[in-house]
């Protein structure tokens, strides 16, 4: 029997509405998907209120319309990075980074890397202050909060900053405004054309706080950011930790600090093998070779016994007559690669060697060598191949280095 006053069975399993559920009826009629805010919702009502919903005739039971297909709700999960040491703000504040100088030019460094991936990418950050700059769980920055800094935010006036405003929150529109560049602020009522720069404006601000003893969350922050925008004029009391630090008696010269400090980076960016590393590489590859050095190079091929023909001639009969035995004895020619990798195992054997080997660096940071005999590339291809058993002989060059000169020697090698 048919009861209206019951609740049927796919009533009861409707979806639960949410702060993110669509509004109106999950119909194929009205199917615009959208996002209800928390200040949208009593506009949304009370609109909802005064529309004039159509009356529709009421269907007998288990009759269905064409167009009341319901559409399934869609969850959209958004997975972030956990950033344990919280956001450079909090660092700031603790006052454990002022004591620690090496530590302020590292994360100012990450910053810089960030904000020129985002540049390069087109894209203008806008609100760059502590709070956006995160710290994760290995002590590395991160840029975060992307898209925060709206019109609004943009054109508060710092001139009406004042005690009335210390209840507000400095990570709010304050906060901000503190940070953004001045062109920003001077152009409140028309449209704002800005570069990549205002980013750079924001970040001397917070090296400025980080270099800078931790300020009262308040008047005491605005007065002297405000100071600081507007005259640059910096407080007295700036920079002292860091004289303490360099006035104290067990201090380390600054070469010895700065060539290890350079040796420690260049290293961690030689193993991580990121952007970095590859200019790096490019750099080296791209220098441009000294006159002296490009005449002096190879100056031994101007040797006139090179061109002696009886030597020439001497050669080639020692290759054709060995070849020949060779081929008597069953052997057949086989050639390999040249180019292998450099192994740092292999450093002492060469060292015993007559010459050392020609090693070079890639495109790709690798060290490679050039073949000082003609068994080892052979022996490489076997075990990487599987050959257990092969009569092969090769005749080729092989290249030594027996002099600290740089210069490469050829050698022809038949085994």
């Amino acid at each position: 029997m048919y009861e209206p006053d019951s609740l049927s069975e796919e009533q009861c399993k409707e979806p639960v509405q949410t702060l993110f559920s669509p509004t109106g009826l999950s119909t194929v009629e009205n199917s615009d998907f959208e996002v209800l805010f928390e200040d949208e919702g009593d506009s949304e009502d009370s609109s909802d209120e005064n529309v004039d919903t159509p009356s529709t005739p009421t269907l007998p039971p288990g009759t269905t319309t064409r167009n009341s297909s319901t559409l399934s709700l869609r969850i959209l999960f958004i997975q972030m990075e956990y950033c344990e040491k919280s956001t450079l703000r909090n660092l700031i504040d603790s006052s454990k980074l002022l004591k620690n100088p090496r530590q302020i030019w590292r994360l100012f460094r990450e910053i810089l890397l960030g904000l020129q991936y985002i540049h390069q990418e087109g894209t203008i950050h806008r609100d760059i202050k502590p709070m956006n700059v995160l710290i994760d769980g290995s002590d590395h920055a991160k840029i975060g909060d992307f898209g925060l800094a709206t019109r609004d935010i943009m054109s508060k006036n710092l001139s009406s900053l004042n005690e009335s405003d210390m209840n507000f929150s400095m990570t709010k529109d304050i906060g901000t405004a503190l940070y953004i560049a001045p062109e920003l602020l001077s152009t409140a009522g028309g449209s704002i054309d800005y570069t990549t720069k205002i980013d750079v404006y924001s970040l001397g601000i917070v090296l400025f706080e980080m270099f800078y003893r931790p300020l009262l969350p308040g008047m005491e922050r605005i007065a002297v950011i405000k100071n600081l925008r507007g005259s640059g004029h910096f407080p007295s009391d700036f920079g002292t930790v860091m004289l303490e630090i360099l006035l104290e008696s067990d201090r380390i010269p600054v070469a010895e600090i700065e060539e290890n400090d350079f040796q420690k980076m260049f290293c961690q960016t030689i193993r991580s093998r990121g952007r970095l590393h590859h200019w790096i590489i490019d750099t080296l590859i791209a220098n441009p070779v000294l006159p002296a050095a490009d005449y002096l190079y190879d100056r031994d091929i101007c040797s006139a016994d090179r061109l002696s023909l009886p030597r020439l001639r001497a050669i080639e009969y020692l290759r054709n007559k060995l070849c020949r035995i060779c081929s008597t004895h069953a052997f057949i020619p086989f050639d390999v690669h040249s180019i292998t990798p450099f192994n740092a195992k292999n450093a002492p054997e060469m060292t015993n060697s007559k010459s050392s080997a020609c090693r070079f660096v890639d495109e790709n940071g690798i060290s490679v060598m050039l073949p000082y005999d003609l068994r080892r590339a052979f022996a490489r291809y076997c075990v990487r191949n599987g050959v257990n058993r092969l009569k092969r002989y090769g005749c080729g060059k092989v290249f030594g280095r027996p002099d600290a000169a740089g210069k490469t020697s050829i050698f022809v090698n038949i085994i």
